[in-house]
């Protein structure tokens, strides 16, 4: 998948609340550079890692993945995320080993 389908896809645009952005790098570049580079390109705040949970649209992810009949026959609200956690995180590597 290209970046820009996946933007499009995700529906990423100047109205996006929140954004979760990786950079890849080598040990030569320190933190704070990584950081600043990512403030350039990016305008908000940034938040840890931790709270992608509480950002999470997880009626779209359960949309996107066509999840909504599997993760309602799971129980609780915790199995049904840990349900749809291992979904996404299983199709994504498989995405990549298929590449």
């Amino acid at each position: 998948m290209l970046i820009t389908e996946a933007i499009r896809r995700y529906g990423v645009s100047d109205t996006t609340k929140s954004l979760l952005v990786v950079h890849i790098t080598n040990q030569s570049l320190s933190l704070e550079s990584v950081e600043k580079k990512m403030k350039g390109i990016v305008s908000g705040d940034m938040l840890p890692f931790g709270e992608l949970g509480g950002i999470t649209d997880w009626d779209r992810v359960k949309k996107y993945y066509k999840l909504d009949k599997e993760v309602k026959d799971r129980g609780d609200a915790i199995a049904q995320r840990a349900f749809t956690d291992n979904v996404v995180i299983s199709s994504v590597a498989m995405k990549s080993v298929m590449q």
